[in-house]
């Protein structure tokens, strides 16, 4: 009978399987630390600042954010648009209503509006299916949406958010905007927040496309049918894609997307009835030093 050599005997003891093991397990770790995290920690760190945004409007909707934090709505609206309206008819209010306070920046939409407070937490009015994502609504009070927000743009049944760390997170309708549904997903489906893009500096929410605006000045768009840069056909963008550099904001009212530069220039890509696409491949110049753009 062969005699074990002493190698041999030491790969077969338990205390050898136990170290092989564990080495598998730590081995394995690192690959999913690779993985998810690591994606992360190679994201451009930045601080996004708190955007005051104190007016919008959309339809027949405003909202107004005094110098106080007292936040106004008017115009018309049905019931539970926004929510704590308490009407059962169409009412049009032309007489500004004081509906919260301590609120710099604002948003609202056809179905809700949201307010952030000067602590950075983001609240929502509304009535519609992406309203019960974050709790039973009430006509008492707002819902909590999530804390550290610079930014919020909504539309239609959709929002997206910026956080302080430049994080964008995106949620509602699935059918709207950058929450294109995968394949198989139903367009009616309402998405939960989710993560979207890092790095992210300013955003844009409109009916059928949304835009992010990266730290080095990158705009991205998502949604809808574009015709980019390098394509000579329209292609429907169903994750956020590069479009241009050198860009500080973007606003689109669905006909005409002004993107203004990070020089003052004001630009304007047109959507191309013919081809039912935003053209972004020749934008047209509008405007010299100019500070700020909204729809």
């Amino acid at each position: 009978v062969p005699m074990q050599t002493t190698s041999q005997a030491n790969r077969h003891s338990p205390r050898f399987r136990y170290w092989l093991l564990l080495l598998a397990v730590a081995i394995a770790a690192a690959l999913l630390f690779c993985l998810l995290a690591l994606p992360r920690l190679l994201a451009p760190r930045i601080q996004v600042p708190l955007r005051p945004a104190p007016l919008d409007g959309y339809a027949f909707n405003n909202l107004c954010a005094a110098s106080d934090g007292s936040l106004y709505f008017w115009g018309e609206t049905t019931p539970g648009v926004p929510a704590l309206i308490r009407y059962s008819d169409w009412i049009d209010r032309r007489s500004p209503l004081k509906v919260a306070e301590d609120i710099v920046a604002v948003s609202i939409s056809q179905w809700a509006f949201y307010g952030i407070d000067s602590g950075g937490t983001l609240w929502l009015w509304s009535a519609t299916s992406s309203g019960t994502l974050f709790g039973d609504v009430t006509e008492e009070s707002p819902i909590q949406v999530m804390d550290s927000v610079a930014q919020v743009s909504c539309a239609s049944d959709f929002c997206l958010a910026v956080q302080k760390d430049g994080t964008l997170w995106g949620w509602g309708n699935a059918g709207s905007g950058a929450i294109l549904p995968p394949d198989g997903l139903d367009p009616m489906d309402v998405l939960p927040p989710r993560v979207l893009m890092r790095g992210v500096r300013f955003a844009f929410a409109a009916p059928l496309s949304s835009y992010a605006v990266t730290a080095d000045g990158t705009l991205w768009a998502a949604g809808g049918r574009m015709l980019l840069p390098d394509s000579e056909e329209p292609v429907v963008v169903r994750e956020f894609t590069p479009v241009m550099e050198n860009v500080a904001a973007v606003s689109d009212d669905e006909m005409n997307i002004l993107i203004l530069q990070e020089d003052g220039t004001l630009l304007r890509a047109l959507y191309r009835e013919d081809l039912l696409a935003v053209d972004f491949r020749e934008p047209e110049q509008l405007l010299d030093d100019v500070v700020s753009c909204n729809r």
